[in-house]
């Protein structure tokens, strides 16, 4: 949050629960660019989160509204941080250190912060 908060940028977090009953722990939404993240309190991280999260973004690619980009997440709690082709895996210890939605899109990057007086 501090993150877009000094950058005058407004993500959108979100908790969704389809109706088939599937849960997205976490949604941030910022203009055309999305991330899905889930997350795990274990160790390691069992191959059918990735299969659930690649669910997940199959379903936020094709809501309305046009094309979005999703990228998916999974923030878990083991010690090392990797990229791997389903998606990015991050260690809780590594969470402060993530940029969570990227470079600020045209539309929030000509925001003005606002200034207490």
């Amino acid at each position: 949050m501090k993150h877009h908060t000094h950058r005058a940028v407004t993500p959108r977090f979100l908790f969704i629960r389809d109706q088939k009953g599937h849960e997205y722990d976490l949604v941030i939404e910022q203009g055309d660019r999305v991330m899905a993240v889930e997350i795990k309190s274990g160790q390691t991280v069992a191959s059918d989160v990735f299969m659930a999260l690649s669910r997940v973004v199959e379903d936020l690619r094709a809501a309305p509204g046009g094309s979005i980009t999703v990228e998916p997440v999974i923030v878990y709690g083991g010690r090392e941080s990797h990229r791997r082709t389903a998606a990015r895996q991050i260690s809780w210890h590594d969470v402060h250190s993530v940029v969570w939605i990227g470079a600020p899109t045209a539309r929030s990057a000509t925001r003005r912060p606002v200034r207490n007086v």
